[in-house]
């Protein structure tokens, strides 16, 4: 095969031959691009993906803890009836939330930290479910406060500080994501200058 090659190269005219020098050094000029714009594209659709994670994250730790509180607190109180209330709603929103993250992160620790969010989430479906069966049973208004007072405000607590440190975490990521996109992007022109002065000698 090689012999067939160099035979066809060395019968060729001179127009040839200089066709053939550029298509060699085109070809991996070419595949060269290929994967510089993929790996910029890659690189750009990570770093979307960690600030979406951190945005949805912020909204999450800073509204879920004051809202499933004060929720909470309106049910026990009498202000809001098992009917009316939105507790569980509430907490399928906020899986939803995790889901959607670990769907987004590519952090192993961030991954942990979301791990320990579905529990703190199933264990404030516990709290508030004995809640609802104190208040169907009548008469255990002071049973409700503590649970209201030593469980479900110390887990959305819990859930406010880990989700705080997936966003803190997370914009670490994107500060990362963006030196190296930098780093990558200014070799990349490097060597496409450098591989055009070669073309051109």
């Amino acid at each position: 095969m090689r012999k067939k090659i160099k035979e066809l190269y060395e019968h060729s005219t001179l127009v040839a031959k200089i066709r053939y020098s550029y298509l060699c050094l085109l070809v991996p000029f070419v595949l060269f691009l290929i994967f510089c714009f993929y790996n910029l594209w890659n690189n750009n659709r990570r770093y979307e993906d960690m600030i979406n994670s951190s945005v949805m994250a912020s909204q999450f730790s800073l509204d879920f803890q004051k809202d499933f509180d004060y929720e909470t607190y309106l049910l026990i109180v009498g202000n809001k009836t098992l009917e009316e209330s939105s507790l569980h709603d509430m907490l399928v929103e906020a899986d939803g939330i995790v889901a959607g993250l670990e769907e987004l992160t590519e952090s192993q620790e961030n991954l942990k930290r979301l791990t320990s969010v579905k529990k703190y989430l199933n264990n404030l479906e516990t709290y508030i479910g004995r809640i609802e069966d104190n208040i169907r049973e009548g008469n255990r208004y002071e049973d409700n406060m503590e649970i209201w007072e030593n469980d479900v405000q110390i887990v959305t607590t819990l859930v406010r500080d880990e989700i705080s440190q997936y966003t803190y975490y997370e914009i670490q990521g994107i500060q990362k994501s963006k030196d190296d996109y930098q780093k990558f992007y200014t070799w990349m022109l490097r060597f496409c200058l450098i591989a055009l002065v070669g073309v051109v000698v």
